[in-house]
């Protein structure tokens, strides 16, 4: 007989499973009791990544059975198996996932839920004996290389002297399978769930279990910067992953503290600002695309938090344009506006143009919000930067209104390069990718009207105006561009001649390529936008925007259509409030749809 919920006595009430009974070859034997989460329980909350393609195990509870994924299945007699007997919570027992009503009140107690518990265990599901085994001696690699010298690049060693080395700090050696073994554990398809981003920065103490291997969290975001620290992302990928699979696989763990940081920032420490949020949840999974919206709601401010109505009937485009809508009165660098692709065929026609596409991966390497700032754009402002409302919205339309400048407007593009993301780069690469560079030098040379120190300008826009850190953050490019650029040059000439591979040296350009193409303006300015840009866009400037963005007008008196963020030469550093003193340009009011 299958399990029927009771419905729940009060709106701040949960359920609490309890596994009282397991033995071979049997059903696990459990009882559900219910709490107010306004009185003190004791409990555990599980985090774990729900498999629909599984199968399903027979929980007995009161006489009565439950069908659950079997890896919660396993998580629950893994538990049993260690002797931790405490009331648990988890979503898919604990949640009557067939009733929208009770999902609609429990969901938003999520944040109370697995910040009052005990602690959290993260399950990844269960484990082969290598991948224990490399688990197990996580703690002992990350003490010996945080213990190295702090200017040892590990990665960079030959491998006669990775292998001293690696021994002389306690470490496998990198031919060891312990490194690959690692890699596997954590490209678990737990760390790629969204919901899971709320029960780790809500959580008090993290277990985190590899079948019955148990480490802690936080040894896991120390490996993770030891490995980006001392460059052993070669020694991860081995021969079974890609450069770009250890990318992200690393880029995902990092984002869980990012949002952590951010979110102790925060005056009530509770709270991650939605730009960041909407950026990292993009790359994470759900089952339902509203999801991204409620599964982030626990870590928004309470004043937000309370405008969203859960309604897993409602279409995911308004769920998602509904609550960035909330958030672009607040968000005075215009960061969401930055992480808009622009139109293409994929777009959903129902999303405003200011919209993200949430359901879609973000852009990489945005000019915008912070890594602009780094890098020492302030396009609509002059420094300091003072955080005000630039935002209108219109509560009965998809309108939105920014103070700004239409200062130019797009009249030649050239067709960006698709950079392959890898360490190396071959002979092809680089002969296609100094061929492009040729033409649009001869493009830039056009637009700048060959004046004096074009090749300079035109050297400090391919770079973005920005380089790199050693720890390969973005800054405020100070040296001679034109220099840069032409080592770089030197370089690819090099590779394409050998007709072999190379290393590929960190490159601004490369960055600044990906996803874009490369534009010349109307009044000689020359730049970088999104692909969808086409000639006769505008080139806008909002009031406190970071970076330029370029819209499409349809009509006069039409509102205009975001294409995405640019940079443009000459309009990164608040030169349009000069302009706006000479009169060149007039400020308006700038209505977008």
């Amino acid at each position: 007989m299958p399990y029927q919920y009771g419905t729940l006595c009060g709106p701040r009430n949960i359920r609490l499973l309890s596994v009282i009974e397991a033995k071979p070859g049997e059903p696990l034997v459990a009882e559900l009791s219910e709490h107010s989460l306004d009185h003190d329980a004791s409990y555990i909350a599980l985090s774990y990544a729900w498999d629909t393609g599984c199968e399903l195990r027979a929980l007995r509870i009161h006489d009565t059975d439950l069908l659950i994924h079997s890896n919660l299945y396993r998580c629950l007699e893994c538990l049993w198996e260690k002797g931790i007997r405490t009331a648990t919570w988890t979503d898919a027992i604990c949640i009557n996932q067939a009733d929208d009503a009770e999902k609609s009140i429990q969901v938003p107690l999520m944040s109370d839920i697995y910040r009052g518990a005990a602690k959290v265990y993260v399950w990844l599901d269960r484990a082969t004996d290598e991948e224990r085994m490399a688990v197990r001696q996580l703690s002992n690699i990350v003490l010996g290389l945080e213990a190295a010298d702090p200017a040892l690049t590990l990665g960079a060693l030959s491998a006669t002297e990775a292998h001293t080395t690696f021994k002389s700090i306690g470490i496998p050696a990198p031919s060891s399978d312990v490194w690959v073994h690692l890699a596997r554990v954590l490209n678990r398809p737990w760390f790629n769930r969204l919901w899971v981003l709320q029960e780790v920065l809500l959580a008090r103490h993290i277990s985190v279990l590899c079948g019955a291997e148990e480490t802690e969290w936080d040894q896991i975001t120390r490996f993770e910067r030891q490995v980006l620290r001392r460059g052993l992302h070669k020694i991860l990928q081995g021969t079974e992953f890609s450069s770009l699979q250890i990318f992200h696989m690393l880029n995902t763990i990092a984002n869980f503290t990012t949002c952590k940081t951010r979110m102790l920032a925060s005056p009530s420490k509770t709270e991650v600002p939605t730009p960041v949020l909407l950026h990292v949840m993009r790359r994470k999974k759900v089952t339902l695309s509203v999801d991204r919206i409620y599964g982030i709601l626990s870590l928004v401010p309470p004043h937000l938090k309370s405008r969203v109505v859960i309604d897993y009937e409602a279409a995911p485009t308004a769920v998602h344009a509904d609550f960035v809508k909330l958030n672009l009165p607040t968000d005075s660098m215009l960061e969401l506006l930055s992480q808009v692709y622009g139109p293409d065929p994929g777009r959903p026609a129902a999303l405003p143009s200011w919209c993200p596409e949430l359901d879609r991966p973000p852009p990489i390497n945005r000019f915008g919000g912070n890594n602009g700032m780094d890098s020492g754009y302030h396009a609509g402002f002059a420094l300091p930067f003072v955080p005000k409302q630039v935002v209108a919205t219109d509560t009965h339309s998809s309108i939105i209104t920014l103070s700004g400048f239409q200062v130019d407007a797009v009249v030649e593009i050239k067709n960006g390069f698709d950079t392959p993301f890898a360490s190396q780069i071959n002979s092809d690469d680089a002969a296609k990718l100094l061929k492009w560079e040729q033409e649009v030098r001869a493009l830039a040379k056009r637009a700048l009207k060959g004046k004096d120190g074009w090749r300079n300008e035109y050297a400090r826009a391919l770079l973005a105006d920005r380089a790199l850190t050693a720890d390969n953050m973005y800054c405020a490019c100070e040296d001679d561009c034109l220099q840069t650029h032409e080592r770089y040059l030197a370089h690819l000439r090099d590779v394409a001649d050998l007709r072999t591979s190379a290393s590929r040296p960190k490159y601004p350009m490369v960055d600044a390529l990906a996803d874009r193409v490369f534009i010349a303006t109307e009044g000689g300015r020359i730049g970088y936008a999104r692909p969808a840009v086409q000639v006769g866009d505008t080139v806008c400037v909002f009031e406190n925007s970071i970076v330029p963005f370029i819209l499409r007008f349809e009509g006069t008196d039409k509102p205009g259509r975001l294409v995405g963020e640019a940079y443009v030469s000459n309009l990164m550093r608040g030169e349009v409030l000069e302009l706006e003193k000479s009169g060149l340009v007039r400020r308006e009011d700038i209505r977008m749809t």
